[in-house]
């Protein structure tokens, strides 16, 4: 019957179906004794906090009587009992869980696919009935890649789904009968015109291959003993490659159970930070006569940005590998002990509070070379392969060039030995003073 329908209290009536309007009070009509399908309404002002429906349970309908006879009028006698309805309804709190950002901008990075989860629970404290058919609803963010959408794991009480990678649609069919007595079927995707990503989960009665006509045949009962009301679907999607440090990228899924008025998740969102942060290590001496020295670092984030979390500082000795001295500290300087004699090198690395990342600097920063000690030589032009015929004379004089010492006021010194370690052989000869070999 339609939405506000008035009735006479001597009215008769067909078999109808029953709809309590949303939220406030609502018309409960209810049937006495039928006669070749005919009852006579009563009326019950009842208070409902949602949209219910369903039909008529009437345990006093006579299955004798012909209702398909030409004779369809109406006893004449008023009925002597009133039968109550019976209503089956399965009803749906619900939420979606999306990125953890930083902050109350929900600060989060554009490098990365992003990673919902949409929850429903069919409510214990609400629900009557299990639920055969669930619908969720989507609707993407224009900031959002919908080309990069995935379908994620999905699952519904003590059952979970691993769906493979990479997949924008997937349907399967779940074989419940043993447990519940019903196949699921399962569709989800994506539909790129709409920008819309979509669910469904339909119970199917296996001996007619149509949704049960039992209210009692579903895939989700009421959560009376969690997690067996509890189901939940997830995917992953990509921002636009366009997108900007600012831009927001709001969510809120749509939710229906079986014929239930449709249920908005509450809505959660997540603000872009698209750019990388900078930074640098200050200008050091060229040389620092002191056993300890102070290192100085500062930074940038991307403008109007999630702002700098924290810095990683390299540092490099005598020409080694930049290894970290710090590692994601909030300093923006510290005291770096050194050795005498010794150079030394320094980068840092920013992050923000996004998760974004600098990338690596290709040099250093900043250079020092520590007075005192005494550093190694450092073979700076190499004299190459040479080459000598046979029961010839040969003699070499090495460039006072071939060797660079850092060490101030040192005087170079020279022996010569093989690549092994062993002794020169009797042919070939070294004299130290004057740098040449002879033989």
């Amino acid at each position: 019957m339609p939405d506000g329908t008035t009735f006479d209290a001597d009215d008769w009536y067909k078999d109808e179906l029953v709809r309590v309007l949303p939220t406030g009070l609502a018309l409960g009509l209810g049937w006495d004794v039928q006669q070749f399908g005919y009852g006579q309404p009563h009326f019950n002002l009842v208070r409902v906090q949602d949209t219910i429906e369903g039909f008529i349970d009437n345990p006093d309908y006579d299955p004798n009587c012909d209702d398909n006879s030409e004779d369809k009028d109406p006893p004449t006698e008023p009925p002597l009992d009133e039968t109550s309805i019976g209503v089956f309804i399965s009803r749906d709190p619900n939420d979606i869980l999306g990125p953890q950002g930083f902050g109350e901008q929900q600060w989060i990075s554009a490098n990365s696919p992003l990673n919902y989860t949409i929850r429903f629970e069919n409510d214990p404290q609400l629900a009557t009935a299990p639920a055969q058919l669930v619908k969720i609803t989507q609707k993407l963010d224009s900031d959002l890649d919908f080309r990069t959408f995935r379908v994620g794991d999905f699952g519904f009480g003590d059952t979970f789904i691993d769906v493979p990678d990479n997949r924008a649609f997937y349907q399967t069919r779940l074989d419940l009968v043993t447990e519940k007595g019903i196949y699921v079927d399962v569709f989800a995707g994506i539909d790129i015109a709409k920008g819309e990503a979509f669910w469904e989960f339909r119970s199917i009665d296996p001996t007619t291959g149509e949704q049960p006509s039992d209210p009692l045949l579903g895939f989700l009962p009421p959560n009376l003993t969690k997690p067996e009301g509890d189901g939940f679907v997830s995917y992953s999607i990509r921002p636009h490659h366009d997108i900007a440090t600012g831009d927001v990228i709001d969510a809120e899924a749509t939710i229906i159970f079986d014929i239930n008025e449709p249920i908005d998740t509450p809505a959660i969102f997540n603000t872009i930070d698209a750019g990388k942060p900078t930074s640098t290590v200050a200008t050091l001496p060229e040389v620092s006569d002191s056993a300890e020295f102070t290192v100085r670092w500062s930074g940038n984030d991307d403008a109007n940005g999630s702002a700098i979390a924290n810095y990683t500082i390299y540092v490099a000795e005598n020409g080694g590998e930049f290894t970290p001295w710090l590692e994601n500290t909030t300093l923006t300087q510290a005291t770096f002990i050194d050795t005498p004699g010794s150079s030394y090198q320094f980068y840092a690395v920013a992050r923000d509070n996004a998760g974004n990342v600098q990338d690596l600097p290709t040099s250093a920063q900043a250079v020092t070379t520590i007075a005192g000690g005494n550093n190694p030589p450092v073979l700076i032009n190499p004299i190459g392969i040479q080459v000598v015929a046979e029961d010839s004379s040969w003699s070499l004089t090495l460039s006072e060039e071939i060797f660079q010492d850092n060490d101030e006021g040192e005087i170079l010194t020279y022996t010569a030995i093989n690549a092994d370690g062993s002794e020169l052989p009797n042919w070939l000869s070294f004299e130290a003073e004057t740098r040449t070999f002879s033989g």
